[in-house]
This record gives structure tokens, sequence and C-alpha cells, in this order.
């Protein structure tokens, strides 16, 4: 979560707002698909502190990725999460 919101330029408290506004859901689904591509997570515990159900935040995540192979901006937002995902895991290993 800390590296999708480093990315966006948000909070967690933002991410777990009930708003549907524009930078902040697509943030949710930046976040679930980065978990869902981690063989080792699952989306319980997020959608647990996002307030959300796992089934649509599951079809979120797997929409922005179909997305992101036709949108160069959002290809970028999500590679660049990915990374910072992946060196704040490795830091904690």
């Amino acid at each position: 979560m800390k590296a999708v919101c480093q990315s966006y330029g948000c909070s967690a408290e933002e991410l777990r707002a009930p708003e549907k506004v524009r930078p902040f859901t697509e943030a949710r689904a930046v976040a679930s698909a980065i978990i869902q591509g981690l063989p080792h997570l699952s989306l319980t515990e997020p959608g647990k502190e996002l307030n959300r159900d796992i089934a649509p935040l599951g079809r979120v995540g797997r929409r922005i990725e179909n997305k992101a192979a036709e949108d160069e901006r959002l290809r970028g937002v999500l590679e660049s999460a990915k990374k910072k995902a992946k060196r704040m895991a490795e830091r904690l290993a």
C-alpha cells in the first residue's frame, strides 16, 4: 500500500475512503494488481484494510492490468509502483 500511496501522492486514509474519486480508485486498483501478482499474498488483508470486498477488488486489479497494456501513462505508474513495492519488500526481508 505504501508504494502505491507514494506513486499517487495520497495517504492510506484516502485509499480507505468510501468515495469513488478517480485518483484513489485507480490507486486501489493498482494496489490490487500488484498484490495479485505476488504469489505469497492474497487480497484478504488489503480488502480489510481498504474496507472493500475482495471480489470487486480482484476484478479492478485485473481490469487495470488490461488497461495498462493499452495506456502508456497507466503502464508507467503500475510498473513504478511494482518496483517500489519490490524494493520495500526486499528491505523488509
